[in-house]
């Protein structure tokens, strides 16, 4: 569509994205009750002003329809002055940055405003709405196309393709792309442009963001980075097929989000604020809230509402749906004074619970004790309370106290470790018709489906761990077993240094066997750990150190976790700390007593004398390990295994038998998305699963479960690496054209196609991430030839030093963060290729007296070709970017550069002629020489780019060639004129004086090309002739 662009003004019209995406969402919009209204009816609305984004006309009659004061049995209107002071909110004056803004409007639009006005003389406060939301049709919706907005602190303006607005309040924005266009710069530009150069006085308004073309679609809320914008599945769309036959993914997205109810329903109970980033509900937890809030509304006989368990597997945003389900539950209207109690069974668990909610707006109060607990409950004090599960029993021994009331409701976080045990039945007792509601992460155990069909069932749809890694709401995760050898067997010890040494010097390779004969010397209890911990010292260090990523390591006790800390420390090269509970205190209620140990008491000593207390000790290791380069890695026991989500947390060293629930909590630790990261990474040492060959449910750790919902939960290290042959091949299959399989030269030219070229860089991504998860694995590492390890590193070494070659002789802007950082270790680790750096311009001189080119032998790149061939690529570019301000020259050499190459393409010209061919092409071009320039235009460039337009127009009328030159470059000589004298400021947002040029211009075709010069030109073609010089002016004047 049109775009205004980061450097100008101007606008660019996409026809195919108009046809096949807005024509398509603006029809789709209409049909469900949207009004279309074009620019100049919404600009008029808006008080032609283009920093202003409220339709104002529209939003005084709405504020003034939908809100009325009922006093003492009769009903009046707000005052002007009320209404007025409403809409000012709508303009804070304070500017904190977008999101602040959006927070505080975001209210405003949800709560509405107090208003004082007096009445038959009393003077009170009264609610004033700026949406009805009991009653949708009291509302007015209009979706406007190609919505101008003038950018912050500039003339610039940016066109966002649809902005939906609700009573003149900007609520939403679509972003269309055609379906050759990546549906990524739809929501790059929608990022864009919520910066503060752009256009962010739209956006702290909007609440719901789109971007589509008719093969995809995706939505997020104000703020939300690339990675986090999701798509939505709607379970039912038949009613869409009742108004569209075959619907694209584009229809389906705009249906579900864009139906006036579902639009105005998940601004209001669906977005949240949470530690000042906004969030907006996935469509798993929308279904789910929705059903639930169904059931609740169904009593039975006994006065209980019914209940349930939400299954939604870890990392897809079960904290948010319980936050989003309590907010909804406080907005029922025929629930009065709903009290809400949220359940957990481990401190940890209660004060991130607690925390969540807060920073969400929903401030819960925390029962610190059981008598508090009680207080609470019995006085009523709280609507909103969290409590650990062992609490009632120590409340219910205080005294008895039970309320019947069935307007409370228990959200129980983690409910398969809580439901079924005396302290449940405490609770339960203690509310004996309340409303239980269970949430957990993991699939729920064949035996507790059982007892939870008694409790109430699963609550539909359940969103399993397959579902989350298809939507990528979380990465997948790959399982490694790996043992390390405790008995000194020689040829073992041989053959893992072999694999692992091939790198280092040999004063690295000596360190290194001095400290795995270090193990020698300690006790056999002290082996394991020592060994252990050498393996995972090697393995973070040569894989993943450097790159942002970090491990959690999972110990035995807390003996061991202190122990893993000093063997860490002693090598010296990994940082670590460790993150135990205190020696008196337990992790939960259900923790295993562990015996006194001094090791234990001397580390915990050491840690309050560091930090001020328990809280302050994890808080700060937390922080420092989520936001911080150190620690790497986090050592832990029973702590951080579950509600603990730090995206940078990778690769899990499992060191301790896990099972079942307690299992699959710990492995969801690394599977939360973050920028470059493909995979979470399990390494374990305990031989919970073996080698994962197998079914799941076939080992003991999970043989409980039904399979079908462990599906997707882990994959095997193997299952990637086995894709190692056939991504070599694909890497090798690209240049099979290629005769000379080893003339690097030929490679770079045959790379010269830029789709050909990007299906390289594709492809040899695609193997280099592949390869470095093989060079991590012990079981590729044992079980591959040496000389295949060596030819796989050698092909990833060769072409990355081809894909740097072909960057710098193709002109592309190298990308300093080109690789993921995986990737980089790879290469820094593995290849010791050298890392990007910035390349100068390549040196060339010509010789005095032979005219000869010489290459200045310390200039990159191959030859006199690949120095042709870039200066032709950066021609090429130069082209591209400038075309439209001058598209007869720039065309003009863009066909005399692509004729030089086709020549020496074709074997005409030799390098030397290509290379002299070109730079003198080059030469031309950036000193602007033009052929023959009319007189009456020479050193006026706007001029002459507007002739190039005009001359070929006037060249169709059948003239001389003498006078369509004249014709022409009149033409272009008075309208450069005309618009040299009607120059003003903000001149291209003005349509009134773009107006008067374009009558200015049309009287300049009748009183002078026609009655003067006897030349009639059709009333189109001078149509054409004006659009043509405004588009290039434009261009040219807004620099």
């Amino acid at each position: 569509m049109e775009k205004a662009n980061k450097n100008t003004n101007e606008v660019n019209f996409d026809s195919t994205e108009y046809k096949l995406s807005q024509k398509p969402a603006l029809e789709l919009l209409s049909k469900l009750g949207w009004e279309i209204i074009d620019y100049e009816q919404a600009n008029i609305l808006r008080g032609k002003k283009l920093s202003s984004v409220l339709l104002e006309d529209i939003l005084y009659k709405q504020l003034s329809e939908i809100n009325k004061i009922s006093f003492q049995g009769k009903e009046y209107a707000f005052e002007q002055s009320c209404i007025q002071s409403a809409v000012q909110k709508l303009k804070p004056f304070k500017n904190d940055g977008l999101l602040p803004l959006n927070n505080e409007l975001t209210d405003l639009l949800i709560m509405g405003t107090s208003e004082t006005q007096s009445i038959n003389g009393s003077t009170k406060s009264f609610t004033l709405n700026y949406i009805d939301w009991n009653n949708l049709d009291k509302n007015i919706f209009y979706a406007v196309p190609e919505f101008i907005v003038e950018r912050v602190r500039s003339e610039k303006t940016i066109r966002p393709d649809i902005v939906l607005f609700v009573n003149g309040i900007p609520l939403g924005v679509i972003e269309c792309k055609s379906p050759s266009e990546e549906l990524e710069q739809a929501v790059t530009q929608n990022i864009r442009n919520q910066t503060e150069t752009f256009i962010p006085h739209l956006f702290m308004y909007c609440q719901i963001l789109m971007a589509v073309n008719k093969n995809g679609a995706k939505y997020a809320t104000v703020g939300t980075q690339s990675k986090f914008w999701n798509i939505w599945k709607e379970p039912d769309i038949s009613p869409l097929l009742k108004i569209i036959e075959n619907p694209t993914e584009q229809d389906k997205t705009i249906f579900s989000l864009c139906s006036k109810e579902r639009f105005l329903d998940l601004i209001h109970g669906f977005t949240v604020f949470d530690v000042g980033t906004k969030k907006i509900a996935r469509y798993q937890q929308y279904f789910s809230i929705k059903a639930t809030l169904e059931r609740i509304h169904c009593i039975g006989n006994d006065g209980i509402r019914q209940g349930g368990i939400i299954w939604h597997t870890q990392g897809s945003g079960k904290s948010l749906t319980m936050v989003m389900l309590a907010k909804n539950l406080m907005y029922c209207k025929d629930i009065p004074a709903p009290r809400i109690i949220l359940v957990t069974d481990r401190t940890d668990l209660d004060e991130q619970l607690g925390d969540t909610f807060k920073h969400c707006g929903i401030t819960p109060v925390r029962a610190t004790s059981g008598k508090n607990l009680l207080d609470l409950i019995s006085e009523k004090k709280a609507s909103v309370i969290t409590t650990l599960i062992h609490k009632f029993d120590k409340a219910a021994g205080i005294r008895n106290f039970h309320d019947d009331s069935s307007n409370i409701f228990v959200l129980v976080d983690e409910s398969h470790r809580t439901q079924f045990g005396s302290f449940a039945a405490k609770m339960r007792q203690m509310f004996p018709k309340a409303c239980y509601i269970g949430f957990t992460g993991t699939p729920l155990l064949i035996k507790e489906k059982n007892n939870f069909q008694r409790f109430g069932g699963l609550i539909k749809p359940t969103y399993t761990i397959a579902q989350a890694v298809a939507d990528k709401a979380v990465v997948p995760l790959l399982y490694e077993g790996r043992l390390v050898e405790l008995t000194q067997n020689k040829e073992a010890i041989d053959l893992w240094f072999e694999r692992h040494t091939t790198n280092l010097t040999e004063e690295q390779k000596a360190d290194l066997k001095k400290k795995y004969a270090r193990a020698d010397m300690l006790q056999k209890t002290e082996q394991v750990i020592y060994m252990r911990a050498f393996d995972i010292n090697e393995h973070y260090k040569n894989n993943w150190q450097g790159t942002g990523f970090k491990g959690q390591l999972v110990a035995a006790d807390k003996k061991t976790a202190v122990k893993f800390k000093q063997f860490f420390d002693e090598f010296g090269d990994v940082t670590t700390e460790v993150l135990i509970s205190g020696v008196d205190t337990r992790d939960s209620y259900t923790d295993i007593l562990e015996e006194p140990s001094e090791i234990v008491d001397a580390f915990w000593k050491k840690m309050m004398a560091k930090y001020k207390d328990e809280k302050d000790y994890n808080e700060k290791i937390i922080d420092a390990f989520k936001h911080g380069e150190e620690p790497e890695i986090i050592i832990v026991v029973d702590k951080l295994l579950t509600g603990f989500d730090a995206p940078c947390n990778t690769v899990l060293y499992l060191c301790r038998p896990l099972k079942e629930h307690t299992l699959l909590q710990a492995i969801a630790r690394v599977n939360r998305l973050c920028d470059g990261k493909d995979f979470g990474y399990i390494i374990d040492y305990a031989d919970v699963l073996e080698n994962l060959d197998k079914a799941l449910t076939t080992y003991q750790a999970l043989a409980d479960f039904d399979q079908e919902d462990l599906d997707g939960a882990l994959s095997s290290v193997s299952s990637e690496i086995n894709t190692l042959p056939q991504k070599y091949s694909a890497l090798i299959d690209i240049f099979n054209p290629v005769k000379a399989s080893y003339d690097e030269n030929a490679y770079e030219e045959f790379l010269a196609d830029d789709e050909l070229r990007q299906d390289f860089y594709d492809r040899l991504r695609d193997y280099a991430k592949t390869l470095a998860i093989a060079l991590s694995s012990e079981i590729f590492l044992a079980d591959t030839e040496l000389k295949d390890i060596e030819r796989y590193k050698n092909t990833l070494k060769r072409f990355e030093k081809l894909r740097k070659a072909v960057q710098y002789r193709y002109a592309e802007v190298i990308d300093y963060r080109d690789y993921e950082p995986k990737i980089q270790k790879l290469l820094d680790t593995h290849i010791h290729a050298d890392t990007v750096t910035k390349l100068n311009e390549p040196t060339y001189i010509i010789h005095e007296n032979t005219g000869l080119y010489n290459v200045a032998e310390d200039s990159p790149g191959k030859g006199i070709a690949a120095y042709a061939d870039r200066i032709a690529s950066i021609a090429k570019k130069t082209i591209s970017e400038n075309m439209e301000e001058d598209p007869a020259f720039y065309t003009k050499f863009s066909v005399l550069i692509q004729n030089v190459i086709d020549a020496y393409r074709q074997k005409q010209i030799s390098d030397l002629e290509y290379l002299k061919q070109i730079t003198e092409t080059k030469r031309k071009l950036d000193a602007r020489e033009h052929d023959e320039v009319p007189e009456n235009l020479v050193n006026n460039d706007n001029a002459i780019a507007a002739y190039g337009v005009i001359h070929p127009i006037v060249s169709e009328l059948k003239l001389s060639d003498d006078i369509v030159k004249e014709i022409s470059s009149n033409i272009a000589f008075a309208f450069d004129k005309i618009l040299d004298s009607n120059s003003k400021v903000n001149f291209w947002n003005d349509e009134d004086a773009i107006n008067n040029v374009k009558d200015l211009m049309d009287d300049y075709f009748y009183d002078v090309i026609r009655d003067e010069k006897g030349i009639s030109i059709p009333s189109n073609i001078m149509d054409q002739i004006i659009e043509k010089v405004l588009f290039v002016e434009r261009k040219r004047r807004n620099h």
